[in-house]
């Protein structure tokens, strides 16, 4: 039998295989002693395969039990029957994106690579939600041509192959005396009235300005464009601006427009709106960035429900903050509320970092403490039958005294800054030096683990340790 890589001469009873599912597995067999075959009947679970050319094709679809039976006739009529199990566990990938992503810089990263930029300590892993750019391909960037750009007022617009922050060229415009702007008007994009819209583009300047970044907007009511402006304040670097807006009743259309005061030259590169009240990272106009999912299984490997510690580092990103859509998880071991659940993480519905354990009978047991400021910080949550505790940067924030720990997880992995159902939850910053250990260390080391300022060191207790420099290989 041959599956995923997976080859066996069936002689026994039972086999295991770990595969990628879902997957298909071959059997084939030869009878021996010169007995010639009259009949023969293969099933899987009890439902009878046909075979082709003498190769009986089975479907894994899922991490289970397979039973294959083999029964044979001779030309006499005798029968022999032959049954052994196959245990199926399924072969997750740590990391998954089912798309292309861009790091921070503008360079592009393949489907299921992860994004690595700089971290607390070395580098650190991005973990995002996914999202659509709503602009169109030529709007987002001018890597083919700039029929999706122009502006107001006179100035000389070309495309610029000697500056970019994404690809080999950006959209430049050379200025005059009189102000002048830079807009992706030449088609707009449409919206839908009540929804959230946030719009971003990456921009620098021959000098620094200060100037207006615009969100225009067409409503069917009156028959007018309203603007929503920032002032952007203008460097010879490339800097992100975002403007977010709720459409109002009776908006139709939008686009972006930057304006200029004049005698400078503006270059303009990776624009994007996207339905959302807040600003993700840039893809490509006119397609759909996939959820980013980071999983360790079997969690049974490095933790118990009874006691343990996880410390992790955390970018907190300004945009947590009341009224944003879901919680945003740092790790969880579960998808939802119910019995054996672990997670830790932010809930805007109550503006507070939050840490959960639910016992036997689904009862959530917590802490809510409030968020830090943006910015670094570590954050280590600690369980054992005399107490679970919540500690950010060193400090005891909140605990719960003799905690009814469940007997068993929720799931089978943890998960870090996502949730594994649902491509929702993702913490969208990044995370570094994440920690398991398979004991509550005492105060002393959380303390001091903080105040050294260095990365966790791997010690006897320490189950995982994922450094994020680069690769998921786990600390040796």
């Amino acid at each position: 039998m041959a599956v995923g890589g997976f080859t066996q001469d069936v002689e026994d009873e039972s086999y295991a295989v770990t595969i990628p599912l879902p997957a298909t597995g071959e059997l084939s067999f030869t009878a021996t002693d010169d007995v010639e075959l009259a009949e023969v009947k293969v099933l899987v679970n009890g439902e009878s395969v046909d075979a082709t050319e003498g190769v009986y094709a089975i479907t894994f679809n899922t991490a289970t039990s397979y039973v294959i039976e083999i029964v044979a006739k001779d030309s006499a009529g005798q029968e022999t029957k032959f049954s052994f199990k196959v245990e199926v566990t399924e072969d997750k990938k740590p990391f998954t994106r089912n798309s292309a992503a861009y790091t921070d810089d503008g360079t592009q990263v393949a489907a299921d690579v992860p994004r690595y930029e700089t971290g607390k300590f070395g580098q650190a892993i991005f973990i995002e939600e996914g999202t659509t750019n709503l602009l169109t391909e030529n709007q987002s960037s001018v890597e083919i041509d700039t029929s999706g750009l122009s502006g107001a007022g006179t100035a000389t617009r070309t495309r610029d192959t000697a500056t970019a922050w994404h690809g080999g060229y950006s959209y430049q415009a050379i200025g005059g005396s009189s102000p002048f702007s830079i807009y992706t008007a030449p088609q707009k994009t449409s919206v839908t009235a009540g929804t959230a819209y946030t719009r971003s583009v990456y921009v620098k300047s021959s000098a620094p300005q200060s100037s207006e970044l615009g969100f225009m907007m067409w409503w069917n009511r009156w028959n007018h464009w309203t603007a929503s402006n920032i002032r952007a304040n203008l460097t010879t670097d490339w800097q992100r601006f975002v403007v977010t807006e709720i459409a109002p009743s009776g908006a139709s259309s939008a686009y972006l427009e930057m304006f200029s005061n004049g005698n400078h030259t503006i270059w303009w590169d990776g624009a994007q709106l996207e339905a959302k009240p807040y600003a993700t990272s840039w893809t490509l106009g006119g397609t759909t960035r996939e959820a980013e999912t980071l999983s360790i299984s079997p969690v049974s490997s490095i933790l118990t429900t009874q006691q343990g510690t996880i410390d992790v580092w955390v970018d907190v990103p300004d945009f947590w903050k009341s009224g944003i859509p879901n919680s945003r998880r740092i790790w969880s071991i579960g998808n939802a509320t119910g019995p054996g659940m672990y997670w830790l993480g932010y809930d805007p519905t109550i503006n507070k970092i939050v840490f959960s354990i639910y016992d036997d009978s689904g009862i959530e047991q917590t802490i809510t403490v409030d968020k830090p400021s943006a910015g670094w910080h570590l954050f280590t949550a600690r369980w054992s039958n005399n107490e679970m505790s919540l500690w950010i940067d060193g400090v005891k924030m909140g605990s719960k005294t003799s905690p009814s720990l469940p007997t068993n997880f929720a799931d089978t992995i943890l998960t870090i800054g996502c949730r594994p159902d649902t491509p929702y939850d993702n913490v969208n910053t990044l995370i570094d030096d994440f920690r398991v250990s398979n004991r509550a260390r005492p105060d002393a080391e959380i303390q001091a683990l903080y105040q050294n300022n260095q990365p966790a060191p791997k010690d006897a207790d320490t189950t995982l340790k994922l450094n994020f420099d680069g690769n998921l290989d786990p600390q040796p």
